[in-house]
């Protein structure tokens, strides 16, 4: 076909050099009715064939007008020739005379061809070939309506115009014309047309006149598919001769493709077709499927969707996305009939029709994170509605409409309300513009990945680190050293469960409750306070202490003593009872266990624990003494000793913890 099309171009220029052609100006478009009379214009009678529409064209070297009639007939007259340039039937299929759908049927005339087939009335103006006429007067009724008033009984539409008649017609050999309904109208990249009939015949103008014709087969259709076109006659020194070629071209989402210059549209299917001839020739052409293609010198520069957003295709918005990242993907205005894209475009053809929504019914989450400043963000889209949250809150909803789909699509969100103060407040409404590439959505410096619908947004809720402490010994407890302790993470603004009750390796100790250290006294001591586990946690950092209860008063204990049956420690109980160990006696390993009940009296001083005798009685054995003492004053430095009866010698304990606190923070006495 590119071969073709070469041989076209040469053509083009033998036909404009023997018949003079030139492309015509428009007439008066502001007149829109009462234009001459039709019979001066080679009309019927005007009282029983009135003319419905009239479209002129300044040729420069002649004026030519283009007549419709009540009878559904139409005539071509050239100012300086006799006869008419065409004449037949025509059907309005839909519309207006402004703006509609003619088809035309040519059945005399030597450019019977050319008024062939169906075209599209654009802003008051239809082309055939290179020559464009404008509307200039009529009555400007549809058939219909006309028909609706001849309905009085007025059925002679005989035409008086005596002038009405055929041309003789010098070229014999102009046979198989396509037939008068096309099933598709193809304009190439340079305005040459190709129009394919239902009877698969074909016909090819080049620039305001004939080029070639034949048959053609179709595999797809001509939206998708792929033509085979069988070339019988071509058009040379003004009739035709036969000859044979076959060619053919590939349509893809309404366009053919045939090579770097020649790339053509189906002018019946394109919904607008959009033209830029700066310092490149380029075209913006959109179809009924919701794609666009942008052609550059007849290469496809780059393609994708489209959504009308708002108006027509004369003044409205219009949302592209690219397949081509960084090119054409955005929100554009179309202004006046020019569409701004960087580059102006004006509307150059199409039908014209509002585009049929592709839209459907879909509910889609994205999810991701700001790492700059460590938010969670998450958006959720369902039937043209939107809402975010940030770190699991809901924070602004609004609209959406989109090109594409959700894998591949470009999106206009417009922001209408905002969460604050525990409700929606509507805002002034901003429009956010996002991209979605392969399922990731971009906005801003974050990238969302696709995530399920039904995702759980308090997962996205600020975590805080929550300790438990406990202490790993009985000793390091009474030495106020919580040494171990266990992490975890929890949803700020949600619950604490309460974990399982911790145990010490000292039966004589029981679990009390979790606290929280609320500061210190005048004594620097700990002040707790129980924790509520109904209560929301708000802090990032929360520390909770174990406390425990005992019956223990005092204890004293030794790590000095090597011999068997020796004392290792005691424990005084608040009910005056106590607990006396002794190192094994024997090979077995067991330690000896003697309990039975004091008495303890103060030496001297305040305080028995630390100057005071005791007697021990044991439930079982004769009863024995013990005296404390506190020779530095300090209590890291009370000692017990303690002489059993037939010993000869006294042992010494120390108590090298704070025993004697009733306020002690993390234990206290049952006293």
């Amino acid at each position: 076909m590119k071969k073709l099309f070469k041989t076209l171009a040469a053509l083009a220029v033998v036909a404009a050099l023997g018949f003079g052609f030139v492309s015509c100006g428009g007439g008066n478009d502001d007149s829109s009715s009462g234009g001459g009379n039709p019979g001066n214009s080679g009309g019927g009678n005007n009282d029983t064939n009135s003319a419905l529409a009239i479209f002129s064209c300044d040729a420069g070297y002649d004026q030519r007008t283009l007549t419709f009639f009540a009878d559904s007939t139409f005539k071509v007259i050239v100012s300086d020739e006799t006869g008419s340039q065409a004449e037949g039937t025509y059907t309005f299929d839909s519309g207006d005379w402004e703006n509609g759908t003619i088809t035309l049927t040519a059945t005399s005339g030597y450019k019977q061809d050319t008024f062939t087939g169906t075209k599209t009335i654009t802003g008051k103006q239809i082309t055939f070939s290179t020559k464009t006429y404008t509307l200039t007067g009529g009555t400007l009724k549809t058939p219909a309506k006309e028909n609706e008033n001849n309905n009085s009984g007025n059925s002679d539409t005989t035409n008086t115009d005596t002038t009405k008649t055929d041309s003789t017609e010098t070229d014999t050999t102009k046979t198989d014309t396509p037939a008068t309904t096309s099933s598709a109208i193809f304009k190439t990249f340079d305005d040459y047309e190709i129009s394919f009939a239902t009877d698969s015949t074909y016909l090819i103008n080049c620039r305001g006149d004939f080029c070639w014709k034949g048959t053609y087969t179709l595999e797809g259709d001509f939206n998708n598919g792929t033509v085979t076109m069988k070339q019988t006659h071509s058009w040379i020194y003004g009739k035709w001769e036969e000859s044979t070629y076959t060619d053919s071209f590939k349509i893809e989402n309404g366009v053919g493709t045939y090579g770097r210059n020649d790339v053509s549209y189906n002018v019946l299917t394109a919904l607008a077709v959009y033209e830029y001839s700066g310092s490149s020739k380029e075209l913006v052409i959109f179809s009924e499927d919701s794609t666009f293609k942008l052609l550059e010198y007849g290469e496809c520069e780059t393609d994708g969707k489209y959504k009308l957003d708002s108006g027509d295709w004369e003044n409205g918005t219009i949302i592209l996305f690219d397949k081509k990242p960084y090119k054409k993907s955005g929100i554009y205005t179309i202004s006046e009939k020019k569409l701004d894209l960087g580059l102006t475009y004006s509307l150059k053809d199409g039908t014209l029709k509002t585009p049929t929504s592709s839209e459907t019914d879909s509910s889609v989450a994205f999810s991701g994170t700001d790492d700059l400043y460590g938010k969670k963000y998450l958006f959720k889209f369902s039937n043209g509605n939107y809402v975010q949250w940030v770190d699991g809150k809901e924070s602004e909803k609004g609209t959406y409409t989109m090109a594409g789909d959700f894998t591949n699509g470009f999106m206009k969100l417009i922001k209408t309300h905002q969460y604050a103060n525990d409700s929606w407040e509507t805002t002034e409404e901003n429009i956010i513009k996002c991209e979605i590439r392969d399922g990731t959505l971009s906005l801003g410096r974050v990238e969302y990945e696709t995530v399920s619908y039904d995702y759980d947004v308090t997962d996205d809720l600020p975590k805080a680190r929550v300790y438990f402490w406990t202490a790993s010994t009985t000793k390091r407890l009474l030495n106020n050293s919580n040494d171990s302790y266990t992490e975890i993470k929890v949803k700020k603004g949600t619950t604490l469960e309460k974990p399982t009750a911790p145990t010490l390796n000292d039966e004589d100790y029981e679990f009390v409750g979790w606290y929280t250290c609320e500061g210190r006294d005048e004594n620097y001591t700990e002040i707790l306070k129980p924790f509520d586990f109904d209560t929301p946690i708000t802090e990032d950092r929360l520390e909770l202490y174990a406390k425990w209860t005992t019956s223990i008063k005092a204890e004293y204990n030794t790590e000095d003593s090597n011999s068997s049956n020796s004392i290792v420690s005691v424990r005084f109980y608040t009910d005056n009872t106590y607990k006396l160990t002794k190192k094994p006696s024997d090979s077995t390993g067991e330690t000896n266990i003697e309990e039975g009940t004091y008495e303890i009296e103060i030496s001297y001083g305040d305080n028995a624990w630390k100057h005071g005798a005791i007697t021990f009685t044991p439930y079982e054995g004769d009863s024995y003494e013990g005296t404390t003492n506190n020779w530095n004053y300090g209590i890291e430095h009370c000692v017990l000793d303690i002489v059993e009866n037939g010993s000869n010698h006294s042992q010494e304990l120390e108590a090298d913890y704070r025993w004697f606190w009733d306020n002690h923070p993390y234990w206290s006495n049952e006293n």
